[in-house]
């Protein structure tokens, strides 16, 4: 059954998760490059294509970040509770965020500097 989500670049599409995988690997031009850039086999990759093998959670959140979110960890892994995942962390994250920003004045920019560019 197709699965109904949202993203920053595809809203509201109807996508199987192998038909997602299939459109990562278009916008990454391959099966095989999509595989070098998140550390598996392009016969995995194939697998996730045919829908012999489902997307683990950890490769959806790695093809949405190659894909620079085009292609969504929820329509590669629909079943996963991420919104309950996000909600769970978002408050220790939260929690963790300065409320103002720090002051850098003091902070010398050459410091900041490869050691090539500072000659």
């Amino acid at each position: 059954m197709p699965y109904i989500f949202e993203c920053a670049l595809i809203s509201e599409l109807y996508m199987t998760p192998s038909e997602a995988v299939r459109h990562a690997s278009q916008i990454l031009k391959g099966q095989t490059q999509l595989g070098r850039l998140i550390g598996v086999t392009t016969p995995t990759v194939s697998q996730w294509c045919s829908g012999i093998r489902p997307v683990p959670p950890l490769r959806a959140l790695q093809i949405e970040a190659v894909t620079n979110g085009a292609v969504c960890r929820e329509a590669l892994c629909p079943g996963f509770p991420w919104k309950e995942l996000i909600e769970r962390l978002l408050p220790s994250v939260v929690g963790n965020v300065p409320e103002s920003e720090p002051d850098h004045s003091s902070v010398d920019p050459a410091v900041c500097l490869s050691s090539a560019e500072r000659q």
